[in-house]
């Protein structure tokens, strides 16, 4: 659905990360955002979008090859809704840069939307569909005792 983007902790602190993302449907798009996996089906404009985190090395960051979840994993992934804010906290931990002030191992995290929609809908797929999506992320810094 998107090109996977990744976020990096450059700082001196390991950081906990927790997100937020809220959807919306294009002003102009008669499509829905569904809860569940469309499996390419149906008659109804429908699709199916969950946000998905992953930390990563540098190597699979640069090389395009984070080890995405195969599927959908309500206990991993935040599905995206119309107009309502889907929050997950703790998503990953970030270690802090090196002594050498370089990335850590795992210093990154890696993100992208993914799902699904229906093939063939009753009312074709046009220009007007879309989606816009808002993910914030907030960062708390540990002490060195928690981590």
């Amino acid at each position: 659905i998107c090109q996977p983007s990744f976020i990096a902790n450059a700082s001196d602190a390991a950081l906990k990360v927790d997100i937020t993302v809220t959807g919306a449907v294009a002003q102009k798009s008669d499509m829905q955002l569904v809860s569940s996996s469309t499996g390419g089906t149906g008659t109804a404009k429908n699709a199916f979008i969950y946000f998905e985190i992953m930390q990563a090395t540098e190597s699979q960051v640069e090389n395009e090859r984070v080890p995405w979840e195969p599927a959908y994993d309500a206990s991993k992934h935040l599905v995206v809704k119309d107009g309502v804010a889907a929050a997950k906290q703790n998503v990953v931990t970030l270690p802090p840069m090196t002594k050498d002030y370089e990335i850590a191992k795992n210093g990154y995290a890696a993100f992208r939307l993914a799902g699904d929609a229906a093939k063939d809908p009753a009312t074709p797929w046009n220009t007007n569909d879309g989606i816009n999506v808002t993910v914030a992320f907030t960062f708390t810094p540990l002490s060195y005792d928690e981590w």
